[in-house]
C-alpha cells in the first residue's frame, strides 16, 4: 500500500462489513418510510408588509376598494393568517401607542401579537397558564437580538373572569390600547365581560361556528380546559351581543374561526358593521352546525347558557 492506495479486493471487504454493522444497528422493516414533510408556507418579511402598507396607502389616496380582510390574510407567526388581517387593519386607522395584550399566547411563537411586537416594536403583554410555555417564550424574545428592549412581559396566570382584570392593570396596562387577542377554548366570552381596565381598539376573539347565530356561551366554569375537537367556547352571535353592549360592532369574520370586532368610531368609514351570519357562511361553519345539530340540542341545557 502506497500513497494511500487501497487494492480493490480490500475495500470491497470493507464495504461489506460496514454493510453488516449498519444492518444490525438499523434492522429493515416492512413499513414504507416517512412521508417528507409538507413544505410550509413561505413568510412574509418586514420588507413586503411595508410594500404591502404602501400599497394600501396608495389604495386610500386614489379611492380605490380596498382587499376584503379575509383576502389581506396572510402568515408570519399567526396560526391562520391574521397577521396580515391586522396589518391590513393598522395599516388603514393607524396605532396609537401600539400596546396589544394577548390571553392564551402559549410560548408567543406562533400567536396574534408576535409579528406586531417583533417587527414593529409593539409593547405586548402575553398570558399563558402554562410556566413551561411561559418560560420558552422568555427565551425566544431574548434570543432576537434586534427586539432585545421589546420582549413582552409574559405572564404565567391560570385565566379566570375573577383575575383578568387585576393581572392587566398589575402589568401596567390600563386606558385605550390598540389590540386585545382572546383565545382561552372556553371562557373566552366571561374573560371578555370581566376586563374592564383597558379600552382595545380591536378585538380579535375565537368564537364557536357550532352554535350557530344565536347567543349563546358556554357555562362558566373556571376550572375549564379546552380540548380540540370539542365545542367549546361561545358563538358568535354571543359576542356580538357583548359587543354592542361594550362599545364595539362586529367587522369582519376570518376562516370562520376569529371575530374581529372594532370600537364605535374607530375606522367606520372602512370597516362598517357586518350580520353575524355573514361570518357563518364558509362551509366549514355550515358543516359544523349541521354536523353537532343533535348533540347540541341534547346538551345545551348543560353545558350552554343563553345571553
Amino acid at each position: 500500500m502506497m500513497g494511500g492506495w487501497i487494492p480493490v479486493r480490500w475495500r470491497r471487504s470493507l464495504a461489506k462489513r460496514l454493510d453488516k454493522v449498519a444492518r444490525r444497528l438499523n434492522p429493515p422493516s416492512n413499513e414504507p418510510p416517512p412521508a417528507a414533510p409538507l413544505p410550509d408556507r413561505p413568510r412574509i418579511d418586514k420588507a413586503t408588509q411595508l410594500l404591502l402598507a404602501n400599497q394600501y396607502r396608495q389604495f386610500l389616496h386614489l379611492g380605490l376598494p380596498l382587499p376584503s380582510l379575509e383576502e389581506a390574510a396572510f402568515r408570519v407567526y399567526s396560526q391562520n393568517g391574521e397577521d396580515g388581517v391586522l396589518h391590513l387593519i393598522f395599516t388603514v386607522i393607524g396605532t396609537t401607542n401600539r400596546k396589544c395584550v394577548e390571553i392564551c399566547a402559549e410560548d408567543g411563537t406562533e400567536c396574534n401579537t408576535a409579528n406586531l411586537i417583533i417587527n414593529y416594536g409593539w409593547q405586548g403583554l402575553l398570558f399563558d397558564g402554562s410556566e413551561q410555555n411561559v418560560q420558552r417564550g422568555r427565551e425566544f424574545y431574548k434570543s432576537l437580538r434586534n427586539n432585545w428592549n421589546f420582549s413582552p412581559k409574559f405572564q404565567q396566570a391560570w385565566i379566570t373572569a375573577e383575575n383578568i382584570d387585576g393581572l392587566i392593570r398589575d402589568n401596567g396596562f390600563t386606558g385605550e390600547i390598540d389590540l386585545l387577542s382572546i383565545d382561552i377554548d372556553g371562557n373566552d366570552y366571561w374573560v371578555w365581560e370581566a376586563i374592564q381596565c383597558i379600552t382595545p381598539r380591536v378585538v380579535i376573539i375565537e368564537y364557536q361556528k357550532a352554535l350557530g347565530a344565536d347567543a349563546v356561551a358556554q357555562k362558566y366554569d373556571p376550572q375549564h380546559v379546552g380540548h380540540f375537537g370539542n365545542v367549546d367556547g361561545s358563538s358568535l352571535g354571543a359576542f356580538a351581543k357583548l359587543a354592542r353592549r361594550k362599545g364595539y360592532r362586529l367587522v369582519a369574520t376570518h376562516r370562520c374561526l376569529n371575530a374581529i370586532f372594532m370600537l364605535n368610531g374607530v375606522g367606520e368609514e372602512y370597516f362598517p358593521e357586518v350580520p353575524v351570519e355573514s361570518g357563518l357562511q364558509h362551509p366549514m361553519a355550515k358543516f359544523c352546525m349541521a354536523r353537532y345539530q343533535n348533540e347540541l340540542s341534547s346538551k345545551l341545557a348543560d353545558k350552554f347558557v343563553a345571553v
